[in-house]
């Protein structure tokens, strides 16, 4: 019975210690920029995880506004599937001459009152896990922006090389971060500062024991779509 009530215990301690996932990408697959019609104009979608499991609050809403490029670039998808040991990809694709932000809101339908503080956390996390990042021009500008309740605060980060990138709970002045209400994600293309840029992310999550996506070979994963 002692040896039960150990086995408990531990099992009940690492659960606790798991990453929030804010979407994992292996839900609400989309794909919106390539709708066949000419730049400037801007298109959204929703996307639902009934589970919960994948997407934090079990909804997706993204926005993608084409300032410039063509009828097929730039674009951008999730895909929910596996390759080289990575399941679920979120990638920006474009050419140049290409200008457009990429918008991905959490907390759209309605206030998540998540608790990204579980697990001792202290940060959210970016995967960047393959791309053409490390051609330029570039940096990539990815602005994290965080509600709760009548606050909120953003910071930004330069996406340069396929990494993990963190964004510190500190890094956000006047958020309680044990009662968030909407995250929004934005990426900024701008032509002039990185031009015909191509990337997939792995996941959003806070910086607790999950296990990352290995970097893979961009040239492949791109012709599966």
């Amino acid at each position: 019975m002692k040896g039960l009530a150990l086995v408990c215990i531990l099992t009940l301690t690492a659960a606790a210690a798991q990453a929030v996932i804010i979407d994992d990408f292996q839900a609400g697959e989309y794909t919106l920029g390539r709708e066949g019609t000419t730049p400037p104009y801007t298109v959204s979608g929703t996307q639902y995880d009934p589970t919960g499991l994948h997407i934090l609050g079990g909804r997706r809403d993204v926005e993608l506004d084409k300032q410039s490029g063509s009828t097929t670039q730039p674009y951008c998808n999730v895909m929910a599937i596996e390759y080289n040991g990575v399941f679920g990809w979120s990638t920006y694709n474009s050419s140049f001459g290409c200008n457009a932000v990429w918008t991905t809101t959490y907390g759209g339908g309605g206030d998540l009152n998540a608790d990204l503080t579980v697990g001792g956390a202290t940060a959210i996390l970016v995967d960047v896990i393959s791309g053409d990042m490390y051609s330029g021009p570039r940096p990539v500008p990815l602005t994290v922006t965080v509600y709760s309740g009548a606050g909120s605060a953003s910071a930004t980060r330069q996406l340069v090389l396929e990494n993990t990138y963190e964004f510190p709970f500190n890094a956000f002045t006047g958020v309680d971060f044990r009662d968030i209400d909407r995250i929004v994600f934005e990426i900024i293309q701008d032509s002039g500062v990185n031009d015909a840029v191509d990337f997939a992310l792995g996941q959003f999550y806070t910086n607790e024991s999950v296990v990352g996506a290995d970097e893979s070979n961009w040239g492949a994963i791109k012709g599966l779509y």
